[in-house]
């Protein structure tokens, strides 16, 4: 590294700038000592570390540094991040119950694009989850290939998001009808946290994702020009992995296509956001 200034000389586990290259971290709580170099176009690099988790175990994730840094944890199967904070001159804690057996990922990028970013990272597991954290009964949906069936003017059903969870809804639908799903997250206003709802055809296009808030329903209709099915995907979004979260989610059908293949009726205080 002669003849670079000390901000761009990247550390000892370069490269790490992206998943498949992601470094192992251990889960004995030993600590780890990285940083977030500068790079020639003017930004800083990302770092990436893996970790294998078991269902049934809480992991510890600590992250300390003297400057202002992003740290997601994500599952491999899933863009959606589970866990996200925020370090500025401080300790920052992250429990992930995981109720998944497989690889995870931590990401951690610096909010400073004009300085070299260090800090310290360990990770410690336990056996046991917390209480919030334990599954439904009987849960098996953790998939789109074990999709719970919902079929329009089924039951209103109700279920709950525990730690790592995802639920995932198949809805078969008839051509020439439109289907108008509806979920509702009934958490109160006081321990509360936002689902997240994505909604896609069997062949995996992306038809919508939003954000439904505490005590707020969300609706979205969706024309079938020939039989398929849906597939509706359910999970907490962000800081609200540390809580059980209750909703229910129904499916209407109704004669004809509209005008256009997908409708939202109304999005009460929900947001539209592109899928990661």
């Amino acid at each position: 590294h002669d003849g670079l200034a000390s901000a761009y000389v990247p550390d000892a586990y370069e490269s790490d700038d992206d998943f498949k290259s992601a470094k192992t971290l251990p889960s004995d709580g030993s600590w780890q000592s990285h940083s977030i170099h500068l790079t020639p176009v003017g930004a800083n690099n990302l770092d990436f570390l893996s970790f294998d988790a078991d269902s049934g175990r809480t992991y510890t994730l600590k992250v300390v540094s003297w400057t202002s840094l992003n740290v997601f944890v994500l599952r491999a199967d899933s863009s959606l991040p589970l866990l996200e904070g925020t370090i500025g001159d401080t300790l920052e804690t992250l429990t992930l119950p995981v109720t998944h057996t497989g690889k995870y990922f931590v990401s951690v990028n610096s909010r400073n694009s004009s300085t070299r970013a260090t800090y310290r990272i360990s990770l410690q597991s336990e056996a046991g989850l917390p209480s919030y954290a334990i599954p439904e009964p009987g849960e098996t949906d953790t998939g789109w290939g074990n999709a719970i069936v919902l079929a329009a003017g089924a039951p209103t059903l109700g279920r709950f998001l525990a730690g790592d969870d995802t639920d995932w809804v198949r809805v078969p639908r008839k051509a020439g009808y439109s289907y108008t799903i509806s979920v509702f997250d009934s958490a109160s206003y006081s321990t509360g946290s936002d689902l997240k709802v994505v909604v896609r055809q069997a062949n995996d296009w992306l038809l919508s994702s939003d954000v439904i808030s505490a005590r707020n329903e969300w609706h979205g209709t969706y024309a079938a020009t020939k039989d398929d099915t849906l597939l509706v995907r359910i999970s907490l979004y962000l800081s609200g992995r540390s809580k059980r979260l209750p909703y229910s989610i129904r499916v209407e059908e109704t004669p004809g296509t509209g005008a256009a293949a997908r409708v939202a009726l109304s999005v009460q205080e929900a947001k539209l956001e592109e899928l990661p």
